[in-house]
């Protein structure tokens, strides 16, 4: 907040820190572009590889890539805040381990990844659906560290720091809903909210 003393900002949330999915997770952003502040604020860039074991599809998102959206998305939250029925969550495990020499992120199909950040690599990962559990399990151990290790063998010899699970939100169907409002002086603010698994 020292670099941006003219901006205010209020969180509101239900739980922070070490109790909430974006502590645990990877923070991935794919093909999304950073404002000058960006690295005030902690975001870096580092190269990624999504590797498939089969011919695959463009992702959907890849037509988004022309236009600027934000959405602010309310997480497994939005079932309780806003009476989302159609909601559920979705479990995933990640551990991190100290490997300084992994640089880019790799994906493996859609099962297991690596993400490297400030300290800290990123393994992942799990996504059940409809599994509300949040203590790490055995299996999911081992699938998350066989899978990274055939994507990168050099992780044997990385040291473990900790080991995540949380939750993400889940949905059979995208919710998207915007809305503008006026504010003094004519200005406007565009609030998106959106949830999908």
């Amino acid at each position: 907040m020292q670099a941006l003393p003219d901006v205010n900002v209020t969180i509101i949330a239900d739980r922070f820190g070490a109790e909430t999915t974006s502590d645990g997770a990877a923070g991935l952003w794919e093909d999304l572009y950073f404002s000058e502040h960006a690295s005030g604020a902690g975001v870096t860039t580092v190269a990624a590889y999504q590797l498939w074991s089969e011919p695959h599809e463009d992702p959907a998102w890849k037509e988004l890539q022309h236009f600027s959206l934000v959405v602010n998305c309310t997480g497994i939250g939005a079932a309780r805040l806003f009476g989302d029925t159609e909601m559920y969550p979705v479990r995933g495990h990640v551990i991190r381990v100290r490997a300084p020499w992994i640089k880019s992120n790799y994906f493996l199909d859609e099962c297991n990844y690596i993400i490297p950040q400030t300290n800290t690599v990123v393994l992942g990962g799990t996504a059940q659906r409809g599994d509300a559990d949040c203590a790490p399990r055995e299996e999911d151990r081992q699938h998350i560290w066989q899978g990274c290790l055939r994507i990168m063998p050099s992780l044997a010899q990385a040291k473990p720091e900790m080991e995540w699970v949380g939750l993400r939100p889940g949905r059979k169907s995208v919710r998207l809903e915007f809305e503008e409002i006026d504010l003094e002086g004519g200005e406007k603010l565009r609030v998106a909210m959106g949830e999908e698994e």
